[in-house]
């Protein structure tokens, strides 16, 4: 497993690896970031409704995202029991045109494979 401590913000400017190879579930997507009705991700999904995506255009939010790693360092990294998170902030366009500063936490399980998206959602300065 990896040996890092929790939560620790990065010293240097560090970056995700290959945001192409970033893996996004499917139903992460359509069932919870994109779903208005799931009890916990319903305020995540008004938020990414608003700015333009939709619920039946996975592919879109998905390149979203990505494109959010590939434009931001990674702010933070947390140790946890199912690997370590990688926490990346701030801003990435919408399909709305405009850009806004969001959160997208990904997981990297130490198995190999790319880290997969665990949550996305609006940091809120106010």
């Amino acid at each position: 497993m990896h040996d890092i401590p929790p939560r620790q913000p990065l010293g240097q400017q560090s970056w995700i690896g290959n945001p192409k190879d970033l893996r996004i579930a499917d139903n992460k997507v359509a069932d919870y970031l994109l779903n208005s009705n799931h009890p916990i991700g319903a305020a995540k999904a008004k938020f990414f409704e608003g700015v333009g995506h939709k619920r039946q255009d996975v592919e879109s939010f998905k390149a979203t995202m990505r494109e959010h790693a590939a434009s931001n360092p990674v702010a933070a990294v947390e140790k946890h029991a199912f690997g370590i998170k990688h926490i990346i902030d701030c801003f990435v366009g919408m399909p709305n045109g405009r850009s806004y500063c969001i959160r997208t936490v990904w997981n990297d399980h130490g198995d190999g494979l790319p880290p997969i998206l665990i949550t996305a959602h609006p940091i809120d300065y106010a």
